[in-house]
């Protein structure tokens, strides 16, 4: 019976893993292509929200509000911590996992401006 739940979690690791990447693929060739075709002119055009995009302030609450959502996955990450054989591991994973939480929405609301 053990055997069977060990390989349970196992499989559900590696469907995990599958759909983590079929998330992160698409999002990363989508940056791609805008970091290709980016042009800075286009990105300081009515930067200040002068026009249709509402202030600055209100920019940012609702770019804020998205990435409240996107956080969430570091935020049930840690749930599954206890159950790491090393917390070094487990430091670095809330770390880095951050940082691509930070920079992934940042740079999708930043780059197709270009």
């Amino acid at each position: 019976m053990h055997t069977l739940v060990l390989r349970g979690i196992q499989d559900a690791t590696v469907l995990n893993a599958v759909i983590t990447l079929a998330k992160l693929v698409p999002l990363l060739l989508f940056m791609a292509v805008l970091i290709t075709f980016f042009s800075i002119d286009t990105f300081k055009l009515d930067f200040w929200g002068t026009a249709e995009l509402g202030s600055v302030l209100a920019q940012v609450k609702s770019t804020m509000l998205v990435t409240v959502w996107v956080f969430i996955g570091i935020e049930g990450a840690s749930v599954y911590s206890a159950r790491a054989k090393n917390r070094l591991d487990v430091g670095r994973a809330t770390v880095i996992g951050f940082l691509i939480c930070l920079t992934l929405p940042g740079a999708v609301s930043l780059l197709f401006w270009g």
